[in-house]
C-alpha cells in the first residue's frame, strides 16, 4: 500500500508534469538530455498549477465540497491533456526534430566535471536539510493548518485556520483567491498521505528541486555552449541562495525555510520561470519576429499560477509583463507586442477585479 502511494505521488509530481510539458513546449530536443526533461517538468508543473487554479476558484466561491472540486480538476486536466496530445500530433511534422537552441558545446572536461560535482554536493546538502529539519514559521499555522483542515473537513475556507471557528469564504478573500494550500491538500487527498507530512516534509524538497530546475534551464540558455560556465552559474546561484538569509523576507529565506507557502513559490519558481520563458521569447523574436502561440499559452499559465500562489502575485506578474512588453515593443517597433504580453495577464486582471468586488 505504501509503495502504491509513493508511486502515485511520483506520478503526480513528476510524470504528469513531464507529459504536460512535452505537449506544450514548442520543441522537444532529445539531444539536450537533462535540459529538455527538466524543461518539460517545469512547463508542465506551471500548466497544471494553472488548471488547478482555474478549476478550484469557482468551486471555492460556490462552496463546493473539496473532494468534488478535486474530481473536477482531475477530469479537466485529463481532458485537456488528451486535447493537447491530439493537437500536437496534428500540427507538428512527423520524423522531424525541432531545435530551440544549438547543440554544439564544449566537451565535458575535468574542470567542468569538478564544478558540477560541487554543484551536486551543495544541492544534495540543501535537499537533505529541507527533508530532515523544519524551520517553524508563524505563517505555517495558516498554510499547513488550512491544508490539514481542508482534507479532514472536506470544505474549503469554511473555518479559520488559526482558531478553528466557522467562517465564510468571503471573510478571508485574500487567501480564498490564492488557494495554494489547497494544492497541498489535493496531493494529500489523492495519495492518502497525511496532509501535514505532505506540507512539511515532502513538498518542500520537491519545490526546492523545481526552483533549482529553473536556475538550471536558465543557465542552459544563457551559456548554451559552455558546460564550465553553466556549472559556474549554478554554483554561484547556490551560494547566493545558501547565504541569502540576510532577512526573513528574502527570496532565499522563503525558498529554503518556507517553501510550502505560496509566496515562496511566487518568488523562487514563478517569477524566475517567467524570466526564463521571456528569455526564450526574446530569442524567438530575433529569429521569426513573432513569439508564437504555445509560448503565449505558457505565459497565461504562469499568470494563473502567480495568482494561485499569492494575491500579490497578480500585481507583481502584471508589472513584470508590462515592463517587458514596453521594452520589446520599443526594441522591435511592434505595438502589437504590448497587446500580446498584456493579454497574457488576463488571469491577473480577473483576480484583481474579484479582489476589489469581494
Amino acid at each position: 500500500m505504501i509503495v502504491i502511494r509513493v508511486l502515485f505521488l511520483l506520478l503526480l509530481l513528476f510524470a504528469a508534469p513531464f507529459l504536460y510539458g512535452y505537449m506544450l513546449l514548442p520543441a522537444y530536443n532529445k539531444k539536450r538530455g537533462a535540459y529538455t526533461v527538466i524543461s518539460c517538468i517545469l512547463v508542465g508543473r506551471i500548466a497544471l498549477w494553472a488548471v488547478f487554479f482555474i478549476c478550484l476558484l469557482p468551486c471555492i466561491l460556490k462552496g463546493v465540497h473539496f473532494d468534488t472540486s478535486v474530481y473536477i480538476y482531475a477530469v479537466t486536466a485529463a481532458v485537456l491533456g488528451v486535447i493537447m496530445m491530439i493537437i500536437k500530433r496534428m500540427t507538428e511534422p512527423k520524423n522531424k526534430e525541432l531545435k530551440v537552441v544549438s547543440d554544439s558545446r564544449e566537451p565535458f572536461g575535468k574542470k567542468a566535471m569538478w564544478l558540477w560535482i560541487l554543484v551536486a554536493v551543495i544541492f544534495v546538502i540543501q535537499i537533505v536539510l529541507a527533508f530532515v529539519f523544519m524551520s517553524p514559521d508563524g505563517d505555517d499555522a495558516y498554510f499547513v493548518g488550512e491544508s490539514v483542515m481542508t482534507v479532514s473537513d472536506n470544505r474549503m475556507f469554511m473555518k479559520d485556520a488559526y482558531t478553528g471557528y466557522s467562517t465564510h469564504v468571503f471573510a478571508d478573500i485574500r487567501h480564498s483567491l490564492a488557494p495554494f494550500s489547497l494544492w497541498m491538500s489535493m496531493i494529500a487527498f489523492l495519495t492518502k498521505i497525511d496532509a501535514s507530512l505532505i506540507s512539511l516534509t515532502i513538498l518542500p524538497v520537491y519545490l526546492i528541486m523545481l526552483a533549482y530546475g529553473v536556475v538550471f534551464v536558465t543557465g542552459g540558455d544563457i551559456f548554451k555552449k559552455s558546460m564550465t560556465a553553466r556549472g559556474a552559474f549554478m554554483l554561484f546561484a547556490e551560494i547566493l541562495i545558501l547565504f541569502g538569509d540576510y532577512s526573513r523576507y528574502s527570496m532565499e529565506n522563503f525558498m529554503l525555510l518556507r517553501s510550502r507557502q505560496g509566496k515562496a513559490e511566487l518568488a523562487a519558481i514563478v517569477i524566475p520561470f517567467t524570466f526564463w520563458m521571456l528569455l526564450n521569447i526574446s530569442k524567438q523574436l530575433e529569429k521569426e519576429k513573432k513569439p508564437g502561440l504555445k509560448r503565449f499559452v505558457i505565459l497565461i499559465c504562469a499568470s494563473a499560477t502567480a495568482c494561485l500562489c499569492s494575491s500579490l502575485g497578480a500585481f507583481l506578474y502584471s508589472l513584470f509583463m508590462a515592463a517587458y512588453g514596453i521594452i520589446m515593443a520599443i526594441c522591435y517597433k511592434k505595438l502589437k507586442l504590448l497587446f500580446y504580453f498584456g493579454a497574457s495577464c488576463a488571469p491577473c486582471v480577473m483576480v484583481a477585479v474579484m479582489y476589489l468586488i469581494f
